[in-house]
Formats: C-alpha cells, sequence, structure tokens
C-alpha cells in the first residue's frame, strides 16, 4: 500500500501483465492478418484461360483488372500489341454521353477472347471504340455475343469461375458451340 492508501502492485505481477499485453498484440495481429486474407480472397476472381489446343489453367484476379493484364501476370500467352492502351478510349459520362479519353483505350484487336454466353451477359459494357476493333476481326474468328477484348474486359465477383478461350491458332467458328 502507497502512501494514499492506493494498492501496490508487485514486480511479479507488473511482469504478467505486460505478458499479457504482448499476447493480445499478437493475437490481434493475428486477427489482422486473417482479416487482410479475407479481404484479398472477397476482392478475387477465379478465371479459366483456355488455349486453342484446350489446355486450361485457372488463375485468381482481381477485382478491376482486366483480362489481358491477367493472362499476362500468370504466363497465359496472349496477344496484345498494344498492350491495352495508346488509342481514344470511351467513356460513359451519362446514359447518352461518351466522352473520349486519349491514350488509354483500345489500338488493336489482338488481345481478342471468345467468353461462354453464359458469362457474356455478365461482363461490362461493350464501348464504341472495343465494338469497332471487333467488327474487323477476320469473320472466321469474331462471333457476335461471344467475343471480346481481353484489355477491355473488367474482372468483377459475378465473373467468378468464368472460362475465357483465347482463340489463337485454328479457326474457332466450329468450336464456339461447345465453348463451356
Amino acid at each position: 500500500v502507497d502512501f494514499d492508501g492506493n494498492r501496490s502492485i508487485s514486480e511479479n505481477q507488473i511482469k504478467t501483465m505486460l505478458s499479457m499485453r504482448a499476447a493480445a498484440k499478437r493475437i490481434l495481429r493475428h486477427q489482422t492478418a486473417i482479416r487482410m486474407m479475407s479481404t484479398v480472397e472477397e476482392n478475387s476472381v477465379r478465371v479459366i484461360f483456355v488455349d486453342f489446343e484446350g489446355n486450361r489453367k485457372a488463375v485468381r484476379g482481381f477485382v478491376g483488372q482486366n483480362l489481358l493484364d491477367l493472362a499476362r501476370m500468370n504466363d497465359i500467352e496472349m496477344d496484345g500489341v498494344c498492350k491495352g492502351g495508346g488509342g481514344v478510349k470511351n467513356v460513359r459520362v451519362t446514359d447518352r454521353f461518351l466522352e473520349d479519353m486519349f491514350g488509354d483505350g483500345v489500338a488493336c484487336n489482338n488481345c481478342h477472347v471468345l467468353i461462354p454466353p453464359k458469362w457474356f451477359n455478365k461482363l461490362n459494357e461493350v464501348m464504341p471504340d472495343e465494338k469497332h476493333q471487333l467488327e474487323i476481326i477476320p469473320y472466321d474468328l469474331y462471333v457476335p455475343g461471344s467475343s471480346r477484348l481481353g484489355c477491355q474486359v473488367k474482372l468483377s465477383k459475378d465473373l467468378e469461375g468464368m472460362i475465357v478461350h483465347i482463340p489463337d491458332g485454328p479457326m474457332v467458328s466450329d468450336e464456339t458451340a461447345n465453348l463451356d
């Protein structure tokens, strides 16, 4: 007891309290790490790439990432001469107004992919600049309702498990009925 009548704490009690505090910090760090891991899981999407030979590779990408970047990060061969940029990019401002952003848009159609109809309607909107590039793809490769440019397809949680066909090689017009 000190001069004011308050109970004093022994040295052993102080050591015990400090030890408990250190343990609590470790638990808190562990819980924070678990929360961070679940955040990565919540913000990632599983995508299955299928090349023209039928080889499949499942990878995880982040919400907002495009298919061209995802393929390149995972050593999946996908052409993209313009690297997803260089031309005019249309950005929707209102229902009726598109604004042109220069230097960020589509400049080629080399990253052409085929998306099965099951997934196609869940994709982000096809803007006029992408539509123009899709329309100049040779008729034997372009498949309305399945063709998109990988650099323009943005991942969202709705696309979990999506299959993406890379039609590089033999003609794919006969295969489009069996995309899944």
